[in-house]
């Protein structure tokens, strides 16, 4: 074997040694639990909440191996691991004609955070021309950690647009102006 191909060699052995100390064990390391009844800690939660968000003063979320569902008061917001799209028709407003709302959310794994969306949109449909139209609202972002101890969690809030109006309170749409994008971030403790 010439001397470059036992650097070769060499190289990639080490490479793999690395990476097997270093990388996978990172990798092999599990999601946090985020299972469990929690409570707004006032105290630790400063500024305004983005705009279109209620500031829940109680959570419950369940997980599973396949999914996460979050719950607020009696509205139930159900989440996969793995990052799949999951809509759901809202039927708070009965039956409207050629008028669908839809909530839509998708999760997925930085790291040990969870990051998740909701968005709430409209789909209209065109009678005569039978063309659907669909409208996305304000999407809900949330990142969720849980602190070392177990007894914390943090989320950290904002909210963007698919589509930015033209106006907003009046004015010409300028995203600085726009309360939908504020962040804050709550800190909620397991009781």
């Amino acid at each position: 074997m010439s001397r470059s191909n036992r650097c070769s060699v060499i190289r990639t052995t080490c490479t793999l040694i690395l990476g097997v100390a270093i990388g996978w064990p990172v990798l092999a390391q599990p999601h946090p639990d985020f299972s469990g009844d929690w409570r707004l800690d006032k105290s630790q939660t400063p500024g305004a909440v983005p705009w279109g968000q209620t500031c829940a003063e109680e959570v419950v979320i369940t997980q599973t191996a396949s999914g996460l569902t979050l719950t607020i008061k009696t509205n139930s917001y159900h989440f996969s691991r793995n990052g799949r799209l999951h809509s759901i028709p809202d039927r708070s407003m009965g039956g409207l004609p050629n008028f669908v709302r839809k909530t839509e959310t998708v999760a997925n794994w930085r790291g040990r955070s969870l990051l998740i969306k909701v968005t709430e949109l409209s789909e209209q449909t065109n009678a005569e021309a039978g063309k659907v139209a669909i409208h996305p609202g304000i999407t809900d972002v949330h990142t969720l950690t849980l602190f070392d101890d177990g007894r914390r969690l943090t989320d950290e809030r904002t909210g963007c647009r698919a589509e930015a109006p033209t106006r907003l309170h009046g004015r010409p749409y300028q995203q600085s102006d726009d309360f939908a994008y504020r962040h804050q971030t709550a800190v909620f403790i397991r009781h």
